[in-house]
């Protein structure tokens, strides 16, 4: 089996992008458990959030699972890795931008945010495009 060669700032990337999946999935879980709890109180309202919220949580599951999909396919230099860390980037950057204008303090939205810029900034950048080129 040939040894893979990747740049110190590749497997930087991919370690974040794998961080920031499992951190994903956390909150994923904690999404749940918070909707399994609305639903299961009141009539009409607070089932319906309960329902909403865990939807919520399936789509954090879902860009969680494209950055560690973008991880493993960054760490083994898959030319696909490019187009998976760009989309699950420019998502979550898209979920964020609606939490925060649904009145979610910046602050703690931020938080989020981080790991989604600096991968976009490596992605577009010649040095990114380079290094999960076919």
């Amino acid at each position: 089996m040939a040894l893979i060669q990747r740049s110190v700032g590749l497997t930087v990337i991919a370690v974040l992008a794998l961080a920031q999946g499992v951190l994903g999935i956390l909150r994923a879980f904690q999404l749940f458990s918070i909707g399994i709890d609305l639903a299961g109180r009141g009539v009409l309202f607070l089932p319906l959030m309960g329902v909403v919220t865990f939807a919520r949580g399936g789509l954090v599951v879902v860009i969680a699972l494209l950055y560690i999909l973008f991880a493993w396919g960054a760490l083994t230099r898959r030319h696909w890795a490019w187009w998976v860390g760009l989309v699950a980037s420019l998502v979550n950057g898209l979920v964020v931008l609606s939490i925060v204008s649904g009145g979610e303090s910046v602050v703690r939205a931020s938080f989020w945010v981080v790991v989604p810029v600096i991968l976009v900034c490596y992605l577009l950048a010649p040095v990114g495009r380079q290094a999960l080129k076919s």
